[in-house]
C-alpha cells in the first residue's frame, strides 16, 4: 500500500502505534488488530480513515473475545442459558429429595460460573484445584462426633461434587460447540498451534493490553514468537521503575517472564506522565455534590475544551444524576458506557409486580398497591378524577381485591384489571408484563410527553420478559411465579441499557473501563473513594484466598493493579485533570479518599490543588412557632365556643397550646390507615360493649347473677362493636387477634370490680350510662352551653358517683389527688379538670349534698375506682362546684378574651 499519511489531533496511543506501524512499512490492510474490547476498536477504525488521502481495504479489528471465539471456533453463551445448563447439570447430578428450587440455586449458581469462568482463564489444573477445594472445605468442617448429621453430609457432597459439575457442563457446553469466555480461552489456548500454522501471511497487532489472563498471555506469546504479530504496550516509563506504584504490575512481570522480550524491546513505552499537569482534587458532600461541581466545571469550558474532555465515572450510578447536571448550553453529548437496568424505575417497577404476585392471593396488602399505583410511571397514566390511594386510607383498607379496586374507581378499571388480576401460570405473568409495557409505551410515546430514556428502558424490559418467555418454553426450571421473579431480577441485573452519540466529538461520558486506548486533555474523573476505585477486597467467590494465590487466580490485590493501570493511563497524557470524591459515608463508601490521590501527593511529581467544598447552606435562624391570637383568631374561637364548649377543648388548651389551635382553628388532621387496630379504636370497642351489656342494669340494684348473665354475650357484643371501626376482614389478622382478646379481658375486669364491690355488702345502682349533657353558664355578658357524655353515673349505697372509664395510660390514685382547686388550671389536675367539668354538667339534676368523681383505669384494675381528690377530699358538695365552676369559666375566658398567645411553657 503506497499512500501519502496525514496524522490528525487523534488520541495520542493509538497515533502512536499507526506512526510505528507505517513507519516499519507494514501494510495496514494486511494487518489483523486485537483489541481490548469493541468500543476501542470503532476509534481505531475511525483514525485510521483519518490517515490516508486515498481509498484502501480497512484491516481486519477484533476484540479479544471475537478472537479467542474464531481460534476455538466455540460461540458465546448467553449468561442466562449459561445459568440453565448449570441448573439442569445441578439435577442430573443431585438426589431428587435433595434437589434445590431454581431459585434457590441461582443464589450460588453465579457465584460457581464466575469461579469456572476464572479457573478457564488461568488455564488452571481443574483436578488438583478441586481436590484442594474439597479438601480444606472438609478441613473447615472437621467436628469429632460419632456421627455427621445430615446438613454435615449435604456440604461435604456439594464441594465434592463441583468437579462433576464443571465436568459434565463442559460436555453440555462442547456438545453444543458454545462456552462462556472461561472456557473459550482455555479452548483457544488448546487450539493455538493450529491456528499459527494457518495464519502464516498475517501479522497480528495487538494493542493496548495489560492484565492478561495466562490463557490470553500464552496466545499473544506463541504469536508473536512465532513472528506472526507484534504488541504495543501503553505504559509510562517511571511507572515501570516505580517501587510502590503498581500500575504496572502486570506490563512488568511480561517484560520480566517473556521468552520474546530476552530479545526483543517492547514497543512504546512513553515519559508523558512527568510533564506538567494542572491537577486538582475535589471533595464533596455526598455524590449529589460532585455532579453538581462537575457542572459548574463544565460551564466554564468553550466548545474546543469540550471537544477534548472526558468524564470518567468510577461508579455507575451516578450516570443519571450527571446526564441531569449537564449545562443546557452543552447540546454535543456522548456517553460511551451503558446504564445498569437494575438502577432503572423500569426495573424497580416490575419487581414490585412480580412480587405481589409471587404471593398467590386474592387481596393484595394496601401498601403493595400504594407502592405500585404512586409509582413514577403508573401515577401519571392514571384517571385523576378519584384518588385510590385516598380513598383506601379513608375506608382502612388493608387487603384489598381486584373487584374492591375497580368499584371504588371504575375510570381505571383496565389499568387494574391489568397489575391485580391473578395469575393463572407463569405464560399468563409474562403475557401480562408483557402487556404493561405495551400500556406505559404507548403513554410515554406521546409527542408531548416522549421521555426517550424510559422508552430504552421498557424497550430493554420487554426484551427481557420474551427472552425468560422462550427460556420458560425450552427449560423446565422456572415452575412458579417466584422462579420468574428472580429469573427477572438475575437478568435485569446483568442488563445494561447501551447509550448512542457521536465519539469524534463533543464532551464524553465512560466508565473506567470504557476509557481504554483514549486520550483526552481535560479529564474529570468522579467518586474517588476507597471501595470505590479501587474497589478494594470485595470478592464473590468459593475459592479461598490462599487456594487463588497458589492457582495464579487474581486476588484483590491484582484486581487493584488492574484500576492502578487505568487511572495513571487516562491521565498521563492529560493537561488538566479533576478528581472529585465523596467527603461523607455513604452506604458502603466510608468516605475515605482513593489511595490514587494519595500517591499521586506522595510521588511529589505534580503539585496538587486540593479543596474541600462545604455546600453554601444559607443560614436559618430556627424561631419557636408561635400562634398569634389575633382578632380573626378570636372570632373564630368565639364561634366554635358558641357552639359547644367540652372538656375534650379545655383539657387540649391545658396541655399544649400548640395543639389546641391546630386542631381547632387550622383543624389539621392526618389520614393513615389503622392497619393495627389502635389505641383510641381498641378505647371506643370497650366503651361501646360496656354500654351494651349494662343498658339493661339501668334503674336497678345490680346482683351477681346479673353480671354472670350478661357475660354470656361478651364475645358477640364486643366482635360486633369492632366491625363499626375497623374492617371485617382485618379484625382476625395478625396482632388484631390479641388485641380483640385483650379488649375481652379488659371488660371482663370492669365485670370483676362490681362484683367485689356486690361481695364485699356493697350495694350498687345503675344510674346511667354514655349520659349526654347540655348545661348553660355565664361568662361575662356571654351565654355558653358546656356539653359532654359520661361514661358512667351509679350509685354506691348513698353516694352518687361519675365515673369516667381510660382504657389508655395506666393511672394511679396518686394522679387523681391535688393539694388545690386552681390546679385543675395545669397539667398536674388534668384528670381531675375532665371529672370536675363533668361534675357541673349533671350535680344539679341529682340534688344529693355529696357526690364523688373517679377513674376506672382499664390497665389498674387493682387499685379500683381511682376517686378525684382535691387536698385528701373526695365528697363535693354545692360549695365546692360553684369555686369548681369559677375555675373552669377561668381556663375559658384566658382562651377567648387574653391576648395570651397559643405557645407552650
Amino acid at each position: 500500500m503506497r499512500s501519502v499519511f496525514y496524522f490528525y489531533n487523534m488520541h495520542g496511543f493509538i497515533k502512536n502505534v499507526l506512526k510505528d506501524i507505517i513507519k516499519k512499512k507494514i501494510s495496514l490492510t494486511e494487518n489483523i488488530f486485537i483489541l481490548p474490547n469493541k468500543r476501542s476498536g470503532l476509534f481505531l477504525k475511525r483514525e485510521i480513515s483519518k490517515i490516508s488521502n486515498k481509498t484502501f481495504f480497512s484491516p481486519v479489528i477484533y476484540d479479544i473475545d471475537e478472537f479467542m471465539s474464531i481460534i476455538s471456533e466455540i460461540n458465546k453463551i448467553s449468561d442466562t442459558e449459561l445459568l440453565f445448563d448449570l441448573y439442569e447439570v445441578y439435577l442430573k447430578n443431585e438426589k431428587p429429595n435433595n434437589h434445590q428450587s431454581f431459585d434457590e440455586f441461582i443464589r450460588w449458581g453465579k457465584t460457581l460460573i464466575n469461579d469456572f469462568n476464572e479457573i478457564d482463564r488461568e488455564i488452571c489444573n481443574t483436578e488438583s484445584l478441586f481436590n484442594y477445594l474439597e479438601a480444606i472445605k472438609e478441613l473447615n468442617h472437621w467436628s469429632n462426633y460419632e456421627s455427621e448429621t445430615e446438613i454435615i453430609k449435604n456440604y461435604k457432597t456439594f464441594w465434592k461434587n463441583i468437579k462433576i459439575l464443571y465436568k459434565d457442563l463442559q460436555e453440555v457446553l462442547f456438545n453444543k460447540r458454545k462456552g462462556y469466555q472461561g472456557l473459550i480461552y482455555r479452548e483457544a489456548t488448546e487450539r493455538i498451534q493450529n491456528y499459527v500454522e494457518n495464519q502464516k501471511g498475517s501479522k497480528h497487532i495487538f494493542i493496548g493490553f495489560n492484565a492478561l489472563s495466562k490463557s490470553e498471555s500464552e496466545i499473544i506469546q506463541e504469536i508473536i514468537q512465532n513472528q506472526l504479530g507484534e504488541i504495543y504496550w501503553d505504559i509510562d516509563e517511571r511507572h515501570l521503575k516505580s517501587g510502590y506504584n503498581n500500575a504496572s504490575y502486570f506490563i512488568d512481570s511480561y517484560f520480566k517472564n517473556w521468552t520474546y522480550f530476552k530479545n526483543n524491546k517492547p514497543n512504546i513505552i512513553s515519559e508523558m506522565y512527568s510533564e506538567k499537569k494542572n491537577i486538582s482534587t475535589i471533595g464533596t458532600p455526598k455524590n449529589i455534590g460532585q455532579v453538581k461541581y462537575v457542572g459548574e466545571i463544565l460551564s466554564k469550558m468553550n466548545t474546543n475544551d469540550l471537544n477534548d474532555t472526558a468524564i470518567i465515572l468510577s461508579d455507575e450510578k451516578l450516570l443519571i444524576p450527571m446526564i441531569n447536571s449537564i449545562p443546557k448550553e452543552i447540546k454535543n453529548l456522548n456517553i460511551t458506557m451503558g446504564y445498569p437496568f437494575k438502577y432503572s424505575s423500569v426495573f424497580s417497577l416490575f419487581n414490585v409486580v412480580l412480587k405481589i404476585h409471587s404471593k398467590k392471593q386474592k387481596n393484595y396488602y394496601y401498601k403493595n398497591i400504594f407502592s405500585i399505583l404512586s409509582h413514577e410511571l403508573i401515577k401519571p397514566i392514571l384517571n385523576k378524577d378519584k384518588d385510590i390511594c385516598l380513598i383506601i386510607k379513608k375506608n382502612n383498607l388493608i387487603y384489598i381485591s381486584k373487584n374492591e379496586l375497580i368499584e371504588l374507581d371504575k375510570k381505571n378499571s383496565e389499568i387494574y384489571e391489568l397489575l391485580f388480576s391473578k395469575w393463572a401460570d407463569l405464560t399468563i405473568g409474562i403475557k401480562s408484563c408483557i402487556q404493561l409495557i405495551d400500556l406505559l409505551k404507548k403513554h410515554y410515546n406521546k409527542k408531548k410527553i416522549k421521555d426517550n430514556i424510559n422508552l430504552e428502558f421498557l424497550y430493554n424490559a420487554y426484551k427481557i420478559f420474551n427472552q425468560i418467555m422462550v427460556f420458560v418454553e425450552n427449560y423446565k426450571s422456572i415452575k412458579n411465579i417466584n422462579s420468574l421473579r428472580t429469573m427477572y431480577k438475575e437478568i435485569g441485573e446483568m442488563n445494561t441499557i447501551p447509550f448512542s452519540g457521536n465519539p469524534d466529538s463533543g464532551l464524553q461520558i465512560m466508565g473506567m473501563l470504557e476509557s481504554r486506548l483514549l486520550n483526552y486533555k481535560n479529564i474529570i474523573i468522579m467518586s474517588l473513594n476507597e471501595g470505590i476505585l479501587p474497589k478494594g477486597n470485595s470478592t464473590n467467590s468459593f475459592i479461598p484466598y490462599e487456594i487463588k494465590k497458589k492457582n495464579g487466580l487474581q486476588t484483590f490485590s491484582e484486581k487493584d493493579a488492574v484500576f492502578a493501570y487505568h487511572f495513571y493511563r487516562i491521565i498521563k497524557r492529560a493537561k488538566n485533570i479533576w478528581l472529585t470524591y465523596n467527603t461523607e459515608p455513604d452506604g458502603l463508601n466510608n468516605g475515605e479518599v482513593s489511595r490514587f490521590i494519595k500517591q499521586i501527593e506522595i510521588e511529589k511529581i505534580h503539585t496538587i490543588n486540593n479543596q474541600i467544598l462545604v455546600t453554601n447552606i444559607p443560614k436559618i435562624n430556627k424561631h419557636k412557632i408561635i400562634y398569634r391570637k389575633t382578632k380573626s383568631v378570636k372570632d373564630k374561637l368565639g364561634k366554635i365556643f358558641k357552639e359547644r364548649i367540652t372538656v375534650s377543648m379545655l383539657c387540649s388548651y391545658v396541655l399544649n397550646k400548640e395543639k389546641f389551635f391546630e386542631d381547632y382553628i387550622i383543624q389539621l388532621k392526618e389520614d393513615k390507615i389503622e392497619e393495627t387496630i389502635a389505641a383510641n379504636t381498641l378505647g371506643n370497642v370497650i366503651h361501646d360493649t360496656l354500654e351494651e351489656m349494662y343498658k339493661s342494669l339501668i334503674g336497678e340494684v345490680v346482683k351477681i347473677k346479673h353480671l354472670n348473665k350478661i357475660k354470656e354475650n361478651l364475645e358477640k357484643i364486643i366482635v360486633k362493636n369492632f366491625k363499626k371501626y375497623v374492617n371485617e376482614k382485618n379484625i382476625k389478622k395478625g396482632k388484631n387477634i390479641i388485641i380483640v382478646e385483650t379488649a375481652k379481658k379488659y371488660v371482663e375486669s370492669v365485670i370483676k370490680l362490681d362484683m367485689l364491690e356486690i361481695k364485699r355488702g356493697n350495694k350498687l345502682k345503675i344510674i346511667s350510662l354514655e349520659k349526654e349533657f347540655e348545661k348553660e353558664i355565664l361568662i361575662g355578658k356571654g351565654k355558653y352551653k358546656i356539653k359532654g357524655k359520661i361514661d358512667r353515673i351509679d350509685q354506691i349505697n348513698k353516694t352518687i358517683r361519675v365515673i369516667d372509664y381510660k382504657t389508655g395510660k395506666k393511672l394511679y390514685a396518686r394522679n387523681l389527688n391535688i393539694k388545690e382547686l386552681n390546679k385543675i388550671r395545669t397539667k398536674e389536675g388534668i384528670y381531675n379538670l375532665q371529672l370536675l367539668f363533668y361534675l357541673i354538667g349533671v350535680y344539679e339534676k341529682y340534688n344529693i349534698e355529696n357526690m364523688e368523681v373517679g377513674i376506672i383505669s382499664i390497665k389498674n384494675m387493682s387499685e379500683g375506682i381511682l376517686t378525684a381528690k382535691i387536698n385528701n377530699s373526695s365528697t363535693f358538695n354545692k360549695n365546692k362546684i360553684i369555686k369548681i365552676k369559677e375555675e373552669i369559666k377561668i381556663i375559658i375566658k384566658e382562651i377567648l378574651y387574653s391576648d395570651i398567645d397559643f405557645k407552650n411553657d
